[in-house]
C-alpha cells in the first residue's frame, strides 16, 4: 500500500485493500503491478475515484477504468453519474463525457482543503 501513499500524499488505512474490495473497486494491473483503480458508489450515483499511477498516465488506463465503472453504474440501473474532479483531472473527465460545474472545494480527512469541480454525465 506504499504506492497509494505516493498517489494520495497521505497514509491509507492498513485495510485499504479490503476497503477497495468492499466498495467493488475495479483494480487494473499490468504485469502484476497495480496501475490504477477506481470505484463507483451506486447508492449515491457517484463516481468516487479513479487513480492511475503517475508513471502510467497517458496510456489509456484511466479511460479503461472509467469505462468499466460507467458500465457497472449502467448495469446497476443508474442513468447519470456525478463526481468531484481535482483541477488537474477536469480535461480527462470532459473527454469521457462529463460536464463541469462551478469551482468549489473538498476537505481532505487530514484537514486541508482541495479545489475541485463538480461534474455530471448522463449514462
Amino acid at each position: 500500500m506504499k504506492l497509494f501513499i505516493f498517489w494520495a500524499n497521505s497514509p491509507m488505512p492498513d485495510d485499504f485493500d479490503e476497503i477497495l474490495l468492499s466498495l467493488g473497486a475495479i483494480v487494473l494491473e499490468e504485469q502484476e503491478y497495480i496501475v490504477g483503480f477506481g470505484f463507483v458508489d451506486t447508492k449515491n450515483s457517484s463516481l468516487e475515484s479513479i487513480f492511475v499511477d503517475p508513471r502510467f498516465t497517458g496510456r489509456g488506463f484511466g479511460k479503461k477504468i472509467a469505462n468499466n465503472l460507467i458500465d457497472k453504474a449502467k448495469k446497476s440501473g443508474l442513468y447519470n453519474l456525478r463526481l468531484s474532479s481535482s483541477l488537474n483531472a477536469i480535461k480527462f473527465y470532459e473527454n469521457i463525457g462529463f460536464v463541469a460545474g462551478e469551482k468549489t472545494s473538498w476537505k481532505h480527512p487530514s484537514g486541508f482543503e482541495l479545489a475541485c469541480i463538480p461534474m455530471t454525465k448522463v449514462i
